[in-house]
């Protein structure tokens, strides 16, 4: 729900981005935006073949802002862990650190894309019945600060509407199907949509689930995913012995840690 970006403003990064007149590149493009983000907006579209696209515009001077606000928080952290033993603890400069590396790296369209190419290759492999859609994009007409995407036509599970239109067996339904996706993205596929938030699930006219927004796409070695799936483990058999074994071997052994008394707190 962010005020969107002026058209005039949002015209001249296509037309830098892409170097010729939104004219040259677009049949038609809607000037009111479909939604509007901190990063960027989204504006529905049709390329000159008629093809209905949607087009994601970064927003103008926010890459300014985003590494100022980092480097306030890289500094407020730095001070938390200086005079604060949670601070230390949590490992707020490292936190603070892997937070700048993922925002920078969403405003990087050209990344996204790849992350959308390498998410709907995974989910190629699991089951149709249950398979999430994620959108294709245009190569030629994607840069680091516009992204072409094929348009998807349903509703977000933002919009209190579709939620109200749908039977307890029917978000149950959803619900698992989803679990289950997201499940399988990390422990299998060591790859995942890292912000499933309701804006950025999208249900299809057709009954089908989508995925948006892949800025934000995490990946997980095999080890990583090892460890996960013995934790997993671990709760379904109840056994502390496996899951605390499981979980240090996930995160690390700490110095002069009590396994006895960590098992028991399991």
């Amino acid at each position: 729900q962010v005020k969107p970006a002026p058209w005039e403003e949002i015209r001249g990064v296509l037309q830098r981005e892409l170097e010729a007149p939104v004219e040259m590149v677009f049949g038609h493009i809607d000037p009111e935006p479909l939604a509007a983000a901190s990063i960027g907006q989204v504006h529905r579209a049709a390329l000159r073949n008629g093809r209905p696209v949607v087009v994601k515009v970064q927003r103008p001077g926010i890459q300014d802002i985003v590494e100022q606000d980092l480097e306030i928080a890289q500094r407020l952290s730095g001070m938390l862990e200086r005079r604060t033993a949670w601070g230390r603890d949590l490992g707020a400069t490292q936190l603070a650190r892997s937070f700048a590396a993922d925002l920078l790296e969403e405003l990087d369209f050209s990344l996204e894309a790849k992350n959308m190419t390498d998410l709907r290759a995974a989910l190629e492999r699991h089951p149709e019945q249950e398979r999430l859609v994620v959108p294709g994009y245009e190569p030629s007409l994607s840069t680091s600060r516009v992204l072409v995407m094929e348009e998807l036509t349903g509703r977000t599970l933002s919009d209190p509407e579709v939620l109200a239109s749908l039977s307890r067996g029917e978000r149950e339904h959803l619900a698992r199907q989803l679990f289950n996706s997201i499940l399988q993205q990390i422990t299998v596929d060591g790859i995942f949509h890292a912000d499933p938030h309701p804006g950025n699930i999208m249900l299809l006219e057709d009954g089908r689930m989508a995925l948006l927004d892949c800025g934000s796409v995490g990946r997980i070695d095999r080890n990583m995913q090892a460890g996960l799936q013995q934790l997993i483990m671990g709760v379904e058999y109840a056994d502390p012995q496996l899951f605390t074994d499981a979980l240090l071997d996930t995160l690390g052994r700490p110095e002069n840690i009590n396994e006895n008394r960590l098992r028991r707190v399991l």
